[in-house]
């Protein structure tokens, strides 16, 4: 367990916070990477989406090269990093921890992709959510400002399954209420509002929205998640929507 400062945890708060408010997508991914990186400095950064790896689109990025994009469009049947697209779960890989310096300086890649625009280091974060990829985020730096620490990784593994959960509710259809799912629900036996709580979450609506479509205080809402994960089972958002979709 790594050791962050109370403003790290604050600050990572608020990106979280940020993260399932902001409702724009776009907004949402340069929002994040405006505000991670007063957390873990980067030179370079992109943050992809499903659908950039198949149409003609301009990933979310940080100080991206114009000639960047397409140098890698061009080499990505090369990257090296792929097979993270493919997991069942989210994962934070730092690139050094799988091949060596001059392991990676030979391959077509880094030559065509990483030494044109000095880029040598590299930390990927892959968000899957049930078992469905739904996005991409990638920071990069040069040999001169050293590689990404073991803190910066936890930060972002702390992150990703809060980016997965935001991502997957924007690009994935929500399930249809099912009558296992009733089942589930009368089972935890959830109140009247509470199932409105439960109802209005699960069609994706934020805390805010929810809060403004049931006319009640955000401390009132925040009682109402409280009593739905302690008769759920759960701690969170993330697990009960998880635990949601599996009935």
């Amino acid at each position: 367990m790594h050791t962050l400062s109370t403003n790290n945890w604050i600050q990572l708060t608020d990106l979280i916070y940020k993260i399932n408010s902001i409702e724009d997508i776009r907004n949402m991914q340069d929002t994040f990477l405006k505000d991670l990186r007063t957390m873990i400095p980067f030179d370079i950064a992109t943050f992809y989406l499903p659908s950039d790896f198949t149409e003609p689109s301009v990933p979310a990025g940080l100080d991206v090269p114009p000639e960047a994009i397409p140098a890698y469009l061009k080499n990505m049947d090369e990257d090296y990093t792929r097979w993270i697209f493919s997991l069942s779960r989210s994962m934070v890989c730092r690139e050094s921890d799988l091949w060596s310096d001059e392991e990676r300086k030979k391959t077509k890649y880094y030559q065509e992709v990483y030494k044109p625009y000095n880029v040598h280091f590299a930390i990927i974060t892959g968000m899957v959510f049930e078992n469905e990829f739904v996005g991409c985020c990638c920071l990069y730096r040069t040999l001169h400002s050293g590689d990404f620490s073991d803190r910066e990784m936890f930060i972002l593994d702390v992150l990703k399954d809060h980016l997965a959960l935001s991502l997957s509710r924007r690009l994935l259809p929500m399930p249809q209420a099912s009558s296992r799912a009733d089942s589930f629900l009368k089972e935890i036996g959830l109140t009247k509002k509470e199932n409105e709580v439960f109802n209005l979450l699960l069609q994706g609506l934020s805390t805010e929205e929810i809060s403004q479509k049931l006319y009640i205080s955000p401390n009132t809402l925040k009682n109402h998640f409280q009593s739905i994960y302690a008769k759920a089972g759960v701690k969170n958002k993330f697990q009960l929507l998880k635990k949601a979709r599996l009935f």
